[in-house]
């Protein structure tokens, strides 16, 4: 929980929603990220979309 709340720092920091995700498989961390919503002026990508992507991307 605490990885997922220094991601949404992060996010806040930048001046986005302050929303942090971490994927963790076995007890391992596979995949973590932040809202990039104005950053990136793509509105996918929130962590909810894109952080289990790249953790799926990761176990293949």
């Amino acid at each position: 929980m605490m990885m997922a709340l220094k991601e949404a720092r992060k996010a806040f920091d930048e001046g986005e929603v302050p929303v942090g995700a971490v994927v963790v498989m076995d007890g391992k961390t596979i995949a973590r990220g932040y809202n990039m919503v104005e950053k990136l002026k793509r509105p996918h990508r929130t962590c909810g979309n894109y952080c289990p992507y790249f953790g799926f991307q990761h176990v293949r």
